[in-house]
């Protein structure tokens, strides 16, 4: 089956996914050293990372209009607790935990026919 993963980090949840037989047309992650980690893996030919595609950026720069056709699966987990530092991140920067959950439910509404799942890390 064919899934996205939405706030990647350096892509435990995708393989695990993988390991339950679905396939990463896609992993969203902004963090710089964590989209270097991937690329480094990637470059090394480490599997399945080899054939995600990455969008490193913003989540709220995506078009989720540009969600690959026929995904089965959503799943993401973005920085929730106003410990963590993903959450200091991201008041840093002016963002808040409900702006990126509701990033996240847009790519959740945008593909109807996926199952999902969401956690908060």
């Amino acid at each position: 089956m064919r899934s996205v993963e939405l706030f990647a980090g350096a892509g435990g949840l995708a393989l695990g996914g993988h390991a339950a037989g679905f396939q990463h047309e896609l992993v969203v992650e902004r963090d710089a050293d964590t989209c270097s980690t991937i690329r480094a893996n990637q470059q090394r030919g480490l599997e399945p990372l080899t054939h995600w595609r990455l969008f490193d950026d913003d989540i709220r720069k995506f078009d989720y209009t540009d969600l690959p056709k026929g995904i089965d699966f959503i799943s993401g987990g973005p920085p929730c607790q106003p410990f963590s530092m993903g959450e200091m991140c991201i008041r840093d920067r002016g963002m808040t935990t409900t702006q990126l959950l509701i990033n996240q439910n847009t790519a959740f509404r945008s593909n109807k026919h996926a199952w999902i799942i969401g956690q908060c890390l």
